[in-house]
């Protein structure tokens, strides 16, 4: 595995290791050091972020270390394979990032297409069983192709499955990844056509239109990452399903498929920070940018001065609608 194609591939998923570690540990620690940010919205991103950081950690011992480091063999290596090197920790943080996903796209479906009602709210309470859920059930997800043995002749970790319960396993996986994805297409579909098309027949108000506008950022956010992830997880499941029908494929198709895994777990703050501009505010400000960030508040607030009046003629309901949709932004 010491030729070029290879080492480029190691040395492109070490990158994005740290990129993704680095990066969504910066994500975490805006939400949880900045009161305003501590609403149960961001907590779901704090939660896909936390995901994306145990999928990079634990994909370490596959991606970087095998190719250096003696793997032993017998019950030692059974161990090891069925823990570290054999990459089901790391699928399970991938899980985790695909679950959360899918939460977020449900709770953004009925926050902009369902607005009044209280059926798909999100708040603390629920957030108490929605996240430990997700972590379950993606262990669950992995717990039937967890075993796996070390073959020293090929210096891999193999499923001790048989073959047949292992392909109906992946084939059942996969449909279920595919299904996750057209769940994600068509919510968002929805939330779209509401957000950017649907017509309204009644006169909007300058504060419905600044909510507006706050959803729209947080949307075009979501959409953006579920985008990448669609592509990069998609493509690799597509990938092993050519490879399984005895498609001939480069020997490099599915490590670089990997790779675009390895992107997306790192690109998502990227996102965070160039879209939404509350998190690029707070981003800022944790790397001492702070007396620039107060200064264009002090800006803000001063051109905003005039509008006193509108905000004194609404009402409490509104107040707390607009302020929550800010901290959401």
């Amino acid at each position: 595995m010491s030729d070029p194609p290879h080492v480029a591939i190691t040395i492109a998923n070490s990158i994005f290791i740290i990129t993704c570690t680095v990066g969504n540990c910066l994500v975490c620690a805006v939400v949880l050091r900045n009161r305003d940010m501590r609403i149960p919205f961001n907590y779901l991103l704090v939660n896909l972020a936390a995901a994306d950081i145990s999928y990079a950690i634990f994909e370490v011992p596959n991606i970087i270390l095998r190719h250096h480091v003696y793997h032993p063999e017998g019950l030692a290596g059974t161990l090891l394979c069925t823990t570290l090197t054999g990459t089901n920790l790391s699928w399970v943080g991938g899980r985790a990032s695909m679950i959360t996903l899918l939460v977020i796209a449900i709770e953004r479906y009925f926050a902009v297409v369902h607005p009044h009602g209280n059926k798909g709210k999100l708040t603390n309470r629920k957030l108490k069983v929605i996240i430990p859920g997700i972590w379950i059930i993606a262990f669950i997800y992995r717990l039937p192709s967890a075993k796996k043995t070390y073959v020293a002749t090929s210096q891999r970790c193999v499923s001790s499955l048989p073959t047949e319960t292992k392909e109906s396993i992946d084939i059942a996986f996969r449909v279920l990844k595919f299904i996750l994805i057209a769940l994600l297409v068509v919510l968002y579909a929805r939330v779209v056509y509401a957000l950017w098309f649907k017509r309204s027949g009644n006169a909007v108000t300058h504060h419905q239109q600044a909510v507006l506008r706050l959803r729209k950022r947080v949307t075009l956010m979501v959409v953006t990452v579920s985008v990448f992830f669609a592509i990069s997880w998609g493509g690799d499941t597509l990938l092993h399903i050519l490879k399984d029908r005895s498609f001939k494929l480069s020997p490099l198709a599915i490590p670089i498929a990997h790779v675009m895994i390895m992107f997306n777990a790192a690109v998502n703050p990227f996102a965070y920070a160039l879209i939404n501009e509350r998190f690029r505010q707070k981003m800022k400000e944790m790397f001492g940018s702070g007396s620039r960030s107060l200064a264009a508040k002090t800006f803000v607030t001063s051109e905003r001065k005039p509008q006193g009046i509108q905000m004194a003629n609404m009402s409490v309901k509104q107040k707390e609608q607009m302020s929550k949709d800010n901290f959401s932004e």
